[in-house]
């Protein structure tokens, strides 16, 4: 995946695109630890959509290699739910909660798990040539499916020799 340098203004996080049913908003539910994916199938079974963001890990051992799924975020997945759904949901178990918003569950705009779908299928390592970028450095993803996401360089770190 390459990574070039933006000039020029700054680009804003801010989502402007509305959600497409008023009825129907993603909200983010706390689960037990390590529950995530026995949620996601008692949710599933109850007809409610949920998304669960997994990335693939490795791990070496003496005579092979295990290739797992894992959650991305740990102890979170997400439901596209209508409201008179919010109770069905929390009597599910091992769930904790709704992550709230003052006194109201916090509603997540589509384009933020459209983004997070867009990473969890992005399983390629970032490369930019050394001595170009430096920390603080606006950049622009070039390649990959994350082509056209912008942030800012935060920290570089020294490939590890293999």
């Amino acid at each position: 995946m390459g990574i070039r340098q933006v000039n020029g203004a700054k680009h804003s996080n801010i989502a402007t695109s509305s959600e497409p049913d008023r009825d129907y908003a993603w909200y983010a539910v706390y689960t037990a630890f390590r529950s995530e994916k026995q949620v996601a199938a008692h949710l599933f079974r109850k007809n409610i959509h949920v998304y669960l963001p997994l990335i693939t890990k490795s791990r070496r051992y003496v005579r092979k290699i295990k290739t797992y799924k894992v959650p991305m975020i740990g102890c979170y997945l997400f439901v596209y739910i209508q409201r008179q759904q919010y109770i069905e949901v929390l009597e599910t178990e091992r769930v904790v909660k709704f992550i709230k918003n003052g006194k109201e569950p916090a509603r997540i705009k589509s384009t933020e798990i459209d983004l997070l779908r867009r990473i969890e299928g992005a399983e390629m390592e970032v490369e930019s040539h050394p001595g170009i970028l430096s920390e603080g450095d606006e950049v622009e993803l070039s390649q990959g499916n994350l082509i056209g996401l912008k942030g800012r360089l935060i920290k570089r770190q020294a490939r590890k020799a293999s």
